[in-house]
């Protein structure tokens, strides 16, 4: 039997731009998964059945166990045909081969987040695959809480730091006076009032 090291699991956020993923099954959830990974991956996905896939998604149709060869040619493998038994062979293969296995019925060696995303960051929410219901229903708490300063903050810092270089050239000062701004709430609030204000009165402060 294959089996996962769900309990080391690091987070990481990888380029994932001209890699090649195989998803095995069309149902809800490897469609989730094949939409996911298509953002930047090149995703071919294996079902029994013709069902409309996600933009950029190449359908094979046919039987996993007949197209494990795709596997050897990919970077990336799902597992989410909802059989058990074809998973666990689809994973056994993968594994054999050193390849990053995604299991929609239990934890592999990388797993697919809930995330929130803005503009200027994203966040990577994950139970390891104990409760996927609750990283979503914790993407959704967070995605609420956050304020639109948030990548206003973003922006300011970046400008700020390219600005700084010429005049504080010790790289570990410049990155910790920019750190202390985060807690400055008169500069949080000078967000609000327009960019161009708030860092004007950050780069007061940091070289003050």
């Amino acid at each position: 039997m294959w089996v996962s090291r769900g309990s080391s699991l690091l987070p990481l956020f990888l380029d994932l731009s001209g890699r090649r993923a195989v998803v095995f099954g069309a149902g809800p959830v490897g469609l989730r998964k094949a939409a996911y990974l298509a953002r930047e991956a090149q995703v071919t996905m294996v079902d029994r059945c013709a069902v409309e896939v996600p933009e950029g998604v190449r359908l094979i149709i046919g039987d996993a166990l007949d197209n494990l060869h795709l596997i050897g040619g990919s970077d990336i493998v799902v597992a989410a045909t909802g059989d058990r038994s074809v998973d666990e062979r689809v994973c056994e293969e993968a594994g054999r081969r050193g390849k990053l296995i995604n299991r929609s019925d239990g934890p592999g060696n990388f797993l697919i987040p809930s995330i929130v995303e803005r503009r200027n960051f994203t966040v990577a929410i994950s139970t390891l695959g104990r409760s996927p219901g609750m990283s979503r229903h914790i993407s959704k708490v967070i995605d609420a809480s956050l304020p639109p300063s948030m990548e206003g903050m973003v922006d300011l810092t970046e400008a700020l730091r390219d600005q700084l270089k010429g005049e504080l050239p010790d790289a570990r000062e410049r990155e910790g006076r920019v750190r202390r701004l985060l807690e400055d709430p008169e500069v949080w609030k000078a967000l609000g009032e327009g960019p161009e204000k708030a860092l004007e009165m950050a780069r007061r402060r940091v070289l003050s």
